[in-house]
């Protein structure tokens, strides 16, 4: 600047104006190819920083697929010994009771524990399977229009002997269930099926109540609530992950540790929602909410 400075100085005021408009120009030119320059730059390196991401995104979706497939395989190839097995074990101890009693007793015990042993691997087997076929999608839906109450007198039927057993009393309180709902019965089941069979496992004492109430909204409810042991804040968020057990929840008999897992993903699958209010000593209450017509995804 001192260098242009005495000739500036004997510029009229027009020139002097003209020269700096020349210089702004300049500069703005300078400026916007830079800019546009930059743009460009860091577009391609967005552009190659997108495609890499989705390869490396298609490449976890297949070893995600290949590992589900894999695991499904694994556990079909392991439900056929299994089967055998069991199938032997019925064959053997009916075998055992037919003989005398001093001479039976025994080999009915021993067999009796080959056979509870089976029916739980294969109760994990299948979970695992039910499991692994939700998560990839699998999971086929046969919607029916079914009164909600008969569904419930099944599964609480099916489960009365065990709640004998345990001295735990089972309700039923559908006063107010809706007349109708399209769903699909078999998942229903299962759903309610897992719920009481848990409550009863974790209830040692007192009753188990399962409620159905029409609600607005084309909605409903389904509670399922105990007496139990109760679940405290702070885990109830975990429960629902696989093989996960509270603390203050030691394990029971009969639990596969997937139970509510597949209570969770299910429930999702039927469009629905779950929630759970529970304290420790207090017992728990799962409040499933579905619409009364869930929609048939797989058409």
């Amino acid at each position: 600047m001192t260098i242009l400075e005495p000739e500036l100085l004997e510029l009229s005021v027009r020139e002097y104006h003209r020269v700096f408009g020349l210089i702004d120009a300049v500069i703005d030119e300078a400026i916007s190819q830079c800019f546009d320059q930059f743009v460009e730059e860091e577009t391609q390196k967005q552009e190659k920083i997108r495609k890499q991401l989705m390869l490396n995104n298609q490449e976890l979706n297949r070893l995600l697929r290949f590992s589900q497939d894999s695991f499904s395989q694994l556990a079909h190839e392991i439900k056929t010994p299994l089967n055998s097995i069991m199938g032997y074990s019925k064959l053997l101890l009916h075998d055992s009771r037919a003989k005398k009693a001093e001479e039976a007793d025994v080999s009915v015990n021993r067999v009796e524990r080959v056979l509870r042993s089976s029916r739980k691997l294969l109760q994990l087997v299948n979970e695992a399977l039910e499991i692994s076929r939700s998560q990839s999608g699998k999971t086929r839906l046969q919607l029916a229009c079914v009164p909600p109450v008969s569904e419930i007198e099944s599964a609480i039927e099916a489960m009365e002997p065990l709640a004998q057993y345990k001295g735990v009393h089972l309700k039923i309180d559908c006063d107010r269930a809706p007349a109708q709902v399209t769903t699909d019965p078999s998942r229903l089941q299962q759903i309610l099926t897992n719920l009481i069979s848990n409550a009863i496992r974790y209830t040692d004492k007192g009753s188990i109540k399962v409620s159905c109430v029409e609600l607005p909204n084309e909605k409903w409810s389904l509670t399922v609530s105990d007496t139990g042991i109760g679940i405290a804040s702070e885990e109830q968020a975990h429960i629902w992950e696989p093989f996960y057990s509270a603390s203050s929840q030691q394990y029971r008999e009969g639990s596969t540790g997937l139970g509510l897992t597949i209570v969770a993903q299910l429930v999702q699958i039927l469009e629905g929602e779950i929630e759970l209010v529970s304290e420790p000593g207090e017992g728990s209450q799962f409040t499933l909410t579905f619409p009364t017509e869930v929609n048939d995804r797989n058409n």
